[in-house]
C-alpha cells in the first residue's frame, strides 16, 4: 500500500461499494530490520512507503471522504512502541513509526474542526505464532509482564478507541507493550532485590 495510485483504487471501490467511511483502522506495514551501515535504498523506500507514506494518504483520502459525506468519524494509526524505544536493526522501521505517532497529533490537529477524531496505538510484542527456538521468545522474560500480548488484547483496545466512549480523545497515541519500554537500563530489573542495595 506504498503507491498513491493503488490507495485511489482501493477507495474508489470502496467509495462505490460503501459510500462513506465511517473508521479507518491504518494497519499496513512491514517489518524489515538491517544493520544501519547496510541498510539499502530499496529497503528503505520499501518501508517508509508501506509504513509511512501508505499511512498518510490512507488517511488523507479517508478524511476527504468522512468531510464529504459530513462524518465525524475516527482514523486510527498503527504505530509501534518503536517510536520510542531502540533496537539494533531498525534504524528505518523505528523512525517510520515515530512519525505515524507525531502525524497523529499533526492530522488530530486540522481535522478537528471537521468533527474526525484521530488515534494511534503502539504495540509491542505481539504473540503472531513465532515458531518455537524463534530467537524473539528471549525476550519474554525482559517484559515487565513477563508475557506477549494476543492478537486480541491490541484488537480489543482498537474497538474501544473508535467508539463513542473514547469521542473526547484525538491526537493520543496509546502504548500497548506490557511495560517494555519502563526499564531504563539493565539494573532496573523488577527481579533486583532493593534490600541488597548496599547503604552509604
Amino acid at each position: 500500500m506504498g503507491k498513491v495510485s493503488d490507495i485511489d483504487a482501493m477507495f474508489q471501490t470502496f467509495s462505490r461499494t460503501f459510500g462513506s467511511i465511517d473508521v479507518l483502522i491504518n494497519n499496513a506495514g512491514v517489518s524489515v530490520f538491517g544493520p544501519f551501515l547496510k541498510v539499502t535504498e530499496e529497503a528503505w523506500d520499501t518501508i517508509t512507503s508501506i509504513d509511512w507514506k501508505g499511512t498518510y494518504f490512507c488517511a488523507q483520502r479517508a478524511a476527504r471522504n468522512m468531510v464529504e459525506h459530513a462524518c465525524k468519524g475516527v482514523i486510527l494509526n498503527v504505530a509501534s512502541n518503536h517510536k520510542d524505544g531502540c533496537w539494533p536493526t531498525a534504524s528505518v522501521y523505528g523512525p517510520t513509526k515515530a512519525a505515524i505517532a507525531k502525524f497523529t497529533k499533526n492530522a488530530a490537529l486540522e481535522l478537528a474542526p471537521y468533527g474526525i477524531r484521530v488515534v494511534a496505538i503502539a504495540p509491542g510484542y505481539t504473540d503472531v505464532g513465532w515458531p518455537i527456538g524463534d530467537p524473539i521468545h528471549d525476550a519474554k522474560d525482559k517484559i515487565p509482564l513477563k508475557r506477549f500480548a494476543t492478537p486480541e488484547e491490541i484488537a480489543n483496545v482498537v474497538c474501544a478507541l473508535v467508539s463513542e466512549e473514547f469521542a473526547y480523545m484525538t491526537g493520543s497515541c496509546l502504548d500497548i507493550d506490557g511495560g517494555a519500554l519502563l526499564p531504563v537500563i539493565t539494573e532496573n530489573d523488577l527481579s533486583h532485590s532493593w534490600s541488597s542495595v548496599t547503604k552509604s
